[in-house]
Formats: C-alpha cells, structure tokens, sequence
C-alpha cells in the first residue's frame, strides 16, 4: 500500500509539474499548399521569440481570414493593412516585409502586356479574399476570377480560362519548379510599381491581444536585425 501511495504522489507531481511549466500555444494557419513554407517559417521564429509552442492548421486563405476574426486562431502572417478601423484584428506594427505581388501569364504571351493600358479587360486571377489585391479589385478595368490556391491558379491559365494571374515570385516559382511548368508560365513583361507592406496580425478575441506590446518590442528587434530577410533569403537560397 504504501509503495502504492508513494508511486501515486510521484505521479501527481510529475502532472502537476507538466501543468505548471506548460508553455502557451500559438495557434495559426498557413497555405495547404505550403506546410513547410515561409509563413510556417515566420510563425516558428516568432512563437520561439515568445516562447510559445506552435501550433498550424492548414487551409485556404478565406478561411485563415474567418478564423482570424472568429479568433479560432491567434495570429495571420502576410497579411496588408487596408485600415486601422478593424473590428476583430490588429495589426502589428511595423510591418515585417515590403513585397510586390507578380502577375504570371503563358511563356508564349509574356510580351503580350506591356503597359496598363494593355490590361484593359485582362482576365486576371485572384485569390479569394486577399485583401492585398484590392486595388486591382476594384478597377473595372480588370476582370477578376478568384479561387483558393496558387494551383488553382496555374491551371486556369493553362487551360485558357483567365490571361495573367497574381501571386508571389519567390513562391509561385518554386510551385512552377515542383510541377515542372517553369517553361510554360513565366513573368508578364508588365508589372505592377507598387511594392506593399506586409503586417502580422492577431485576433482581439485571442490571449494574446494582451501582450501587444511585448509582440511589437519583439518585432521591431527582429526587423531591425533583418531577421526576417534572413529567413526568407534562406528559405529561397538568395
């Protein structure tokens, strides 16, 4: 019995121990498409930065967003501030990274577009609820098809159903090199001059709106060690 009771506090220490020391959670998502990409990448720099455990799901960008606002998860990396007037997010301040997004079009029709002008009725593809195409969004100029994911996007230009699309360089070149299509999708001679700022944001509904402060101090030491560069220019061999 006694071996019994020994063998029982022993235990229960141990438990309350684990309790006791648990590191927080940060919960986040990233594109399905890349699990192990630059997000997941910026996510597990900043929660060992705050000494948190990581936790990602993975799902479309539409989703993210929802999620983000239903505060089911905490923090959005690569996200573009539109307003400071949110009602379920904020934004980080500074931003981490200043990117320009890329339009894509067939290797056989890459000097097709040369100036703006030649956009004009331009069949051009999206990604739902990026809130960083605005602008094109709301030039009539444009047409515009949204969908989930990068792929998606890739094949609709293959298939001749939209002209151009936007994304990333560094990313949507990798996907290309993956799916052996780097001949057959290339850099539109035309591209957009402005380059965006790239924030994190959190959800008010999340715990960590109370430590905001600490997040931007940690954040404002890591974009003035270029610590973000650094990650990003080794994820992409730069």
């Amino acid at each position: 019995m006694k071996v019994r009771n020994i063998l029982f506090y022993v235990m229960l220490n141990c438990l309350l121990s684990v309790n006791v020391f648990a590191k927080e959670v940060l919960r986040s998502a990233v594109s399905p498409e890349f699990p192990n990409g630059l997000h997941a990448k910026y996510l597990q720099f900043i929660a060992n930065k705050m000494d948190m455990e990581l936790d990602i799901a993975f799902m479309p960008f539409a989703r993210r967003l929802k999620e983000l606002h239903n505060g089911q998860i905490d923090m959005l990396v690569g996200m573009l501030q539109e307003s400071d007037d949110v009602d379920d997010i904020i934004y980080l301040h500074p931003s981490y990274e200043k990117l320009r997004q890329t339009f894509y079009i067939l290797t056989q029709d890459k000097n097709r577009f040369v100036t703006a002008t030649d956009m004009h009725k331009a069949m051009v593809g999206m990604t739902n609820s990026a809130e960083y195409y605005s602008d094109l969004d709301k030039n009539e100029k444009y047409h515009v098809i949204t969908v989930s994911t990068l792929k998606q996007k890739i094949e609709l230009l293959l298939k001749g159903r939209i002209d151009c699309f936007m994304h990333h360089e560094e990313s949507t070149l990798l996907l290309l090199k993956k799916l052996g299509l780097e001949d057959k999708v290339a850099v539109s001679h035309y591209q957009p001059n402005n380059y965006e700022k790239y924030y994190i944001s959190i959800s008010k509904k999340s715990a960590l709106y109370a430590n905001k402060n600490a997040l931007e101090k940690m954040l404002k030491s890591a974009v003035d060690n270029n610590d973000f560069v650094k990650i990003r220019n080794e994820h992409y061999h730069l």
